[in-house]
């Protein structure tokens, strides 16, 4: 949300957080964005309008297009900074979820090891777990069980396509990391493919495909109804 107000220089009227998810590109006239550029460019049509023969005011019609042409490159050229800023946050969350995934996995194994014949006895370890799913919830939404024949392991996963559950940590078996190929979230080497709805993965990959591609639709869409309106 931030990244968009400050590189497009305008206010974006998200209404709710809910419609600012699903797209909502609106903008109102910003200190040094488009909108202001555009209300220059039409100013300067009235003034030609109310005086056709002016030379002064035929100028500053072709002077107030090049500054708007001007702010709509620069415009399309901050949104395609902000794709390559989000592709590269999803990249390091994806990184930082796969670090913590480990972490849970050593814990499993600790505790495990640290329970044999004193089962809940390892408090200490148990607590760094929970501390860690905690963080790992933060950044995708996961599911916890208790394995009924692995003393002290949990199993961890997340949400796969319709209603399926995709499992990220079983016990102390290796897990099944999470990869971003530019479009989805899959884990594991087959490529098992995830669909999370919560935590900041989706929210970022949400925010990438729906706001920030709407508001580079509603941009090119301006500059073609421009083109054909002055043409």
């Amino acid at each position: 949300m931030r990244w968009l107000q400050t590189n497009l220089g305008e206010t974006i009227d998200r209404g709710s957080d809910a419609s600012f998810i699903d797209g909502a590109s609106a903008v109102s006239t910003g200190a040094s964005g488009v909108a202001e550029a555009l209300q220059s460019f039409f100013n300067a049509f009235h003034g030609l309008a109310a005086d056709p023969t002016s030379s002064a005011e035929r100028q500053s019609v072709f002077q107030q297009a090049g500054i708007l042409v001007d702010r709509l490159n620069l415009t399309a050229s901050r949104l395609d900074d902000l794709q390559v800023n989000l592709d590269a946050s999803i990249q390091s969350e994806v990184a930082t979820a796969n670090g913590i995934l480990e972490t849970i996995r050593s814990l499993n194994d600790q505790i495990s090891r640290a329970e044999i014949g004193h089962p809940g006895s390892a408090l200490d370890l148990r607590d760094r777990r929970q501390a860690q799913l905690e963080e790992l919830s933060k950044f995708i939404d996961i599911d916890v069980t208790h394995i009924p024949d692995r003393a002290g392991q949990i199993q961890v996963s997340t949400g796969g396509p319709g209603a399926a559950s995709v499992v990220l940590v079983d016990g102390i078996l290796p897990i099944r990391e999470i990869a971003f190929n530019g479009f989805q979230f899959t884990a594991g080497g087959g490529g098992e493919i995830l669909e999370p709805t919560g935590g900041s993965l989706a929210g970022t990959l949400k925010v990438r495909d729906g706001s920030l591609q709407q508001t580079r639709l509603d941009l090119d869409n301006l500059a073609a109804q421009l083109i054909s309106s002055v043409n």
